[in-house]
């Protein structure tokens, strides 16, 4: 009787093992999931990527006085009404609008961190799908990542590459990826293989191979503590501006540009409409 009671509570608990494993399993998978700035989750095709993670991108337009475009750039939709992208996208706007396809917004500057080149726009009816962001610490050089934004206008474009450096300047961090961006570029995503975002593409160096940057994530949540003041942000020709940027980028990567758009010819760094260089937009 004792052996058949023993082998009884053996098959049983054999049993509940059998029937919890799942439960634990799906449990564990849930949770890893929904977590935010930690490690390299489940890796997805580069196609689920684009699927997931496309809906919060944005083309930014910066207008001029008269509502004609003067700069162009891309964003991405952190909460249903707010989007991120690079500051210099915005700088010498007087009003600002984000478009998806043939659907247009208007938007107001809420928040800007000049110095590290990264602004918020709250964006009323939006109503977007927020990205999920993934801290810097975490991420390992030789990672895939997934570049998406406008370059030269083409909205939505998707460019894959892996991070081929972290870059440690005096004022931060600056993720270093061989995704293709050009002009157009700047503000859009940079995700992981899991589609969590792990910085905003920024510049390049156009006569290097596959020089490229993004701003870490982790920027993002400290616009909080930059909200605009007054009814108009800084210029993009503003000393304090551009002397934050380059401290922000280095001296070796960014200066002020000629008309020509190129600094040196031997480096061929690429600049933004001769206002600064490296960057993206």
């Amino acid at each position: 009787m004792f052996v058949l009671g023993l082998r009884r509570v053996t098959c049983l608990l054999w049993l509940m093992i059998l029937c919890s494993a799942p439960m634990v399993n799906a449990q564990q998978q849930i949770g890893h999931r929904g977590q935010t700035g930690s490690g390299p989750a489940t890796s997805l095709p580069a196609g689920d990527v684009f699927k997931l993670v496309s809906p919060s991108v944005f083309i930014v337009e910066s207008l001029d006085a008269n509502g004609a475009v003067i700069m162009m750039g891309s964003g991405v939709a952190i909460s249903l009404d707010v989007v991120v992208t690079n500051y210099h996208v915005i700088a010498d706007g007087k009003a600002w609008r984000v478009r998806q396809g043939e659907k247009l917004w208007d938007a107001a500057v809420t928040h800007d961190d000049a110095a590290h080149d990264l602004c918020s726009l709250k964006v009323v009816g939006l109503n977007a799908r927020p990205v999920r962001l993934r801290r810097i610490s975490t991420v390992e050089i030789g990672e895939q990542v997934y570049a998406i934004g406008s370059p030269e206008g083409l909205e939505l474009s998707l460019s894959e590459g892996i991070v081929s450096g972290i870059r440690h300047l005096q004022t931060g961090d600056m993720i270093q990826m061989t995704a293709a961006i050009s002009h157009g570029s700047s503000g859009g995503g940079l995700f992981d293989s899991s589609g969590r975002l792990i910085g905003l593409t920024t510049s390049y160096i156009e006569g290097g191979q596959s020089l490229n940057f993004a701003i870490p994530a982790d920027l993002v949540p400290t616009l909080d503590s930059h909200p605009v003041n007054g009814a108009s942000t800084a210029h993009g020709q503003d000393p304090a501006f551009q002397a934050g940027v380059l401290m922000f980028y280095g001296l070796d990567l960014l200066e002020k540009c000629p008309a020509n758009g190129v600094l040196d010819k031997k480096k061929r760094v690429r600049c933004n409409y001769s206002v600064y260089s490296c960057l993206a937009t």
